[in-house]
């Protein structure tokens, strides 16, 4: 929120959007935009926010009294590279790197990335996007495709600050998939009735949008409830902890992950 002092001078107040109309006295307020590095480092549960511009941000701060200049830096370390980034869009000078040119110039454990394009399409890129990038997951909104001929087929978001390229996050992610992709496919069967596949499915959806803890305990009509899970559990998982008993590898010893 921007204001005018008696003199003619901007001053800037900077606090999270759900804080809008508290009294900055019922808030913690600051004075130094590097006050924020604190700020955004964990999330209303204590939890390292690895992701800056993720919806994750704590609320009841406030930087009530900004001048023009400590107002941009504060807002670019609550979101870094971002208020530079909007300005280079708004005179049509954002430069944007794509997909296959960012994971071309990986090196040393990030190479394997590079692997995964094998010119065979790019839906590949667009489970990454739809699973990194969407609005749920970062205020960005995504610029980069897969190349400069090739948009990708899922929306890049309505965040105000553009995102000109894959980010570390993105990156780091890309790496284990990855690894996982190169893993052949093979057939199960398990047993479930259809409540319980319904209940799978559920749970599925519940940690991907990030909603476990909105489900009540008592609410035993939801399908991802964890009694409901529990219960699953408890009938379907044998004592190693396969789904039906079903080995994931019955020709494996067993070992560490290669990966650790």
């Amino acid at each position: 929120t921007a204001t005018v002092t008696d003199r003619g001078e901007r001053r800037y107040d900077v606090r999270h959007a759900d804080d809008t109309g508290t009294p900055v006295a019922e808030l913690d307020a600051y004075d130094d935009p590097l006050d924020a590095r604190e700020i955004v480092k964990h999330d209303a549960k204590g939890r390292y926010r690895p992701l800056k511009t993720a919806p994750t941000l704590d609320s009841g701060w406030a930087f009530p009294e900004l001048s023009p200049r400590d107002a941009y830096e504060t807002v670019e370390t609550i979101y870094p590279a971002t208020v530079a980034n909007w300005y280079r869009e708004r005179e049509g000078e954002l430069d944007v790197t794509h997909w296959r040119e960012t994971m071309e110039r990986q090196s040393g454990i990030y190479g394997v990335v590079k692997t995964w394009d094998r010119g065979e399409g790019y839906e590949h890129v667009n489970w990454v996007a739809e699973a990194c990038c969407d609005d749920s997951q970062c205020l960005k909104r995504r610029e980069w495709a897969y190349d400069d001929d090739t948009e990708l087929d899922v929306d890049g978001g309505d965040g105000v600050f553009p995102c000109r390229e894959p980010c570390s996050v993105v990156v780091s992610a890309a790496r284990k998939w990855t690894r996982l992709e190169s893993e052949q496919p093979r057939t199960y069967e398990f047993e479930l009735t259809p409540s319980e596949k319904e209940g799978v499915e559920a749970i599925i959806d519940a940690v991907a949008d990030g909603r476990i803890d909105e489900i009540r305990e008592a609410d035993t009509k939801d399908p991802a409830n964890r009694y409901r899970a529990r219960f699953l559990r408890a009938k379907r998982f044998d004592d190693a902890g396969n789904l039906s008993g079903t080995p994931t590898d019955p020709d494996a010893d067993d070992g560490e992950d290669e990966d650790a």
